[in-house]
Order: structure tokens, then C-alpha cells, then sequence
């Protein structure tokens, strides 16, 4: 392998949907195109060894759903699959909306039918409301109102806070003054001479009369002092006792707050008929929320009924479609025939049919000599459906030859199971196709599967018709014969 320098490439450096559109514009796939790109087909014009066990249902959408691959069937064998489309469409409209339905039957007790009845309910709760409210704003709370700004309890418990702080603050002061003037100035000249005699020592008459002078100084500080705290103390009792009047009526004012907010008959009242009023909106807000939801069911109804009317006018559409084949669809079933009858020599047909739910259904048949309205267990055999397989596959291609469609198609192991006689009529049959509508045919056969003539000679292809030779003997071998990676 190698790499071309860009100069080298017709189209270089594009992206991925860019390089999707150039090649479906070079291909030219005008039969499925522009519904389908190039790539929705390959499965069908590339058949391996999974895709064999139904002509239509590849391995590519076995776990899919219809709708991946249903509408390109009916396309490729000439049916309107916009149509196809629309059906698969409206169905997936029907699922969601009878499932959005089914929620909200489940969730409430109500149907559509009750909305009526709902809407004369509402109205009865809207006009007690009403009677109501007009009742709470005939209340007159001026006074009250009044009386209770004035003397809210928030501003009653602060000052009462305020108040008992003071009072403490002036009974500790006034603790402190008692205590003061419980302590006596004391001066003992007697005892401090007796010390000095013990000592055998003399106090000096100078030391004694300044002694004296000192005693009689402090005497006469300490009345005055006395004098003060006595003074300070009888205005701090007075202080004490107005602190505690005014406690006193700060507390009978906050009960008397307290008692207008709580036991007044008017505002029980009043508070009564809030609560009714509160109850009675939020059961009009239930009603109201439920009558949506019943509106919405209603609407999911209709339109699930217009969805209904639309799936039957398109399963006639598609009844009628199927009733009258298109020439298409009748030149392909006529070549699958011929084809089923040239290779496996039974006689076959190709059948579509509209199932229970509208939608088409696609299907094979071989059918025992003489009796056309039997199927023959032979078409249940691997190698049976693998023949009808490869006769559906040519039989497209030539019913679309020259007419922008595939022109190619790949059968892996096609030969596996065949008995010599189908080998040779399959290898004639596809020789020929591909002369006369210039297809091209391409195969994969281990050299025991190789079909063989009447005397046991295997019958081998030409040297033009050989792509390659797959062998263990070297990287000429290999497939694209370079080294393994």
C-alpha cells in the first residue's frame, strides 16, 4: 500500500458527508436515490454466509426494526415506499400518543368524558371563594391594628431586656456600697507601743503624736466617705425601685399585647376563615390543575382518533397499492420465477401481502407440480433458501439494469450444498445474465464446491473470470497479497 499525494485524487480532503454526497452523485443510484444512499443497499447486492436465511430480511436488520429496511424493499420492488414511510410514521405517532394517554388515565380517576361535570364543580368553588374573600375584607381591624403597632411584643420584650439589665447593674453597685460600709478604719496605737516594750525599746513622743494626728486625719476621711456611699446608696434603692416599677408595667403591657394578638373573638374569626379560605383555594387549584390534565386527555383523544382515521386511509392506500402491482414489481416476481425454475428447476413464486397491523410482508414460495395453492418443504432446506436467495438478487438486478441501480452482486460460498446439477444451471444462468445485461457477478468457491461436468471434470472458470486465488503458500496468496497485519 501507498500513499497518493493529493495531486493524485479526483476529489482530496474531504469530509466524511462531504465524500458520502460526491460518491452517491458518481454512483448515480437514481432508483433508491435521493431517499436512500448508496450504502442502504450493499446488503442486499452483498450476501455472506448470515445473510441467506431470508431473500429480504439481511443480517444487516435481523435485530432492527421493519421500518429499517421494509420501505427499501418495497422501493427496490417497485412500491411507493414514501408511502411505506408515511405508515411506519403514523404508527410510531400512535404508540407515543396512546402511551402519553394511558399515563394520565392511570395517574387520575377522571376520563374525558367528565370534564363537563368538572367545569360546573369548579364554578360552584370559584363563587364560594369569592364569597368568602369578600367576607374576610369586610373585616376592620383599625384599632387593633393601631393598639398593636404601638406596642408590638418584639419592642416590649427588648425594653423589658433592657430594663432587667439596668436593675442588675444597679443592685450590684448598691451590694458593693453595703459592703464598703461595713468596713471600719482601725488604728491600734496601744498595741504598736506594747510591741515596742517587748522589744525593750522606747516609742519616741514625736513617732506617738504623728501617729495621733494620722489616727485622727483617717477619722475624719472615712465620715465623709461614709457620708458619700449612704447618699449614693438611697439614690441607688430609689433608682432600683422606678427600674422595677417600670418592669412591672413593661410586663402588663406585653400580656396585654399578647392577649389582642391571641384571644381576640374577631381574629379568631378572622383566622377561622383564612384557614377555609386557604383549604377551599387549594382545592380550586387541584380541580383547575386536574381539569388541564383532563383537557390534555381530551385533546390526546382526538387526536389518537384523527391518528386512527389517518393508519386506516393509509392501510387502504397500501391494500389498494398491493391489489395493483406495478409493472415493476410484476417484471421482477416473472424473472424470480424463470430464475427459480432455470436453476432449481421447481416452480416458485414471489408474494406480498398486507399483514393484520397494515404493513407489508414480504415472502417466497415453492410450490409442488400441479398443486400451485401448496407449499413443498423444500423451501425450508438451507440450500433451497440459499437458490431463492441468489434468484431474488438477479432478478432485481436485471429488472433495474441500466436504470441507475446496483450492477453488481456477491454471493459467499454460494456453491456450499448445492448438488452438481444446481452448480452448473446457477453458473449458466449467471454467465448468461451477465452477457446480456452486462452485470457483473462475483462469487467465492474452495476448489471442493467447484460444480463438475458429466464426466466428473471439474467444470473451471476462465482466466478472465478469475479475480483471485486464495492459497497458504506466501503473501501471493493472500487477498490482497501483502504481508499479515
Amino acid at each position: 500500500m501507498r500513499q497518493l499525494p493529493n495531486e493524485d485524487w479526483r476529489h482530496a480532503n474531504l469530509s466524511v458527508p462531504k465524500a458520502i454526497e460526491t460518491l452517491n452523485r458518481i454512483l448515480n443510484l437514481t432508483q433508491i436515490a435521493p431517499t436512500y444512499g448508496y450504502r442502504k443497499g450493499l446488503g442486499y447486492v452483498m450476501r455472506d454466509q448470515s445473510d441467506y436465511t431470508n431473500e429480504f430480511l439481511i443480517s444487516k436488520f435481523s435485530r432492527g426494526r421493519d421500518v429499517d429496511w421494509k420501505p427499501f424493499v418495497a422501493l427496490i420492488l417497485g412500491f411507493d415506499s414514501d408511502l411505506i414511510l408515511e405508515k411506519y410514521g403514523n404508527d410510531r405517532l400512535h404508540t407515543t400518543t396512546r402511551a402519553e394517554l394511558d399515563e394520565l388515565r392511570q395517574s387520575h380517576l377522571g376520563v374525558p368524558e367528565e370534564i363537563d361535570e368538572l367545569r360546573g364543580v369548579i364554578g360552584v368553588r370559584e363563587r364560594d371563594i369569592a364569597a368568602m374573600r369578600a367576607q374576610v375584607a369586610s373585616f376592620d381591624f383599625a384599632d387593633i391594628e393601631s393598639e398593636i403597632t404601638r406596642h408590638t411584643v418584639r419592642d416590649l420584650e427588648r425594653r423589658i431586656a433592657e430594663a432587667n439589665e439596668q436593675r442588675l447593674l444597679l443592685e450590684r453597685e448598691a451590694q458593693e456600697i453595703d459592703r464598703a460600709l461595713e468596713t471600719e478604719f482601725a488604728f491600734d496605737l496601744d498595741g504598736i507601743t506594747k510591741a515596742f516594750a517587748e522589744a525593750e525599746r522606747t516609742l519616741p513622743d514625736l513617732l506617738v503624736r504623728s501617729y495621733e494626728e494620722l489616727v485622727d486625719f483617717n477619722e475624719r476621711m472615712s465620715a465623709e466617705r461614709r457620708e458619700r456611699l449612704v447618699e449614693r446608696r438611697t439614690k441607688l434603692r430609689n433608682m432600683i425601685e422606678e427600674t422595677d416599677e417600670q418592669r412591672r408595667v413593661l410586663n402588663g403591657e406585653r400580656v396585654e399585647s399578647l392577649k389582642i394578638l391571641t384571644q381576640r373573638e374577631t381574629l379568631r374569626k378572622f383566622e377561622s376563615l383564612q384557614r377555609q379560605l386557604l383549604r377551599k383555594e387549594e382545592d380550586l387549584l387541584e380541580l383547575r390543575q386536574r381539569l388541564s390534565e383532563l383537557g390534555e386527555a381530551g385533546r390526546l383523544a382526538a387526536e389518537l382518533r384523527r391518528i386512527e382515521r389517518e393508519q386506516l386511509s393509509l392501510i387502504t392506500r397500501i391494500i389498494d397499492m398491493v391489489d395493483e402491482p406495478n409493472s415493476r414489481y410484476e417484471r421482477i416476481r416473472s424473472l424470480f420465477s424463470q430464475f427459480a425454475n432455470d436453476i432449481l428447476g421447481v416452480a416458485a413464486i414471489l408474494a406480498t401481502r398486507v399483514n393484520t397491523v397494515g404493513n407489508l410482508e414480504f415472502g417466497t414460495r415453492i410450490l409442488e407440480e400441479g398443486e400451485l395453492s401448496r407449499e413443498t418443504a423444500e423451501a425450508e432446506g438451507t440450500s433451497y433458501k440459499k437458490a431463492l436467495c441468489v434468484c431474488i438478487d438477479l432478478a432485481l438486478l436485471v429488472a433495474h439494469a441500466g436504470e441507475g441501480f446496483y450492477q453488481f452482486v456477491y454471493h459467499d460460498g454460494i456453491f456450499e450444498g448445492f448438488d452438481n446439477r444446481r452448480k452448473v444451471s446457477l453458473l449458466d444462468t449467471v454467465r448468461r445474465l451477465c452477457r446480456e445485461f452486462e452485470l457483473q457477478y462475483i462469487l467465492t468457491v474452495i476448489d471442493a464446491d467447484l460444480p463438475r461436468d458429466d464426466r466428473d471434470n471439474k467444470v473451471l472458470f476462465t482466466e478472465d473470470e478469475v479475480v483471485r486465488e486464495l492459497h497458504d503458500q506466501g503473501d501471493a496468496g493472500r487477498l490482497f497479497r501483502m504481508e499479515a497485519f
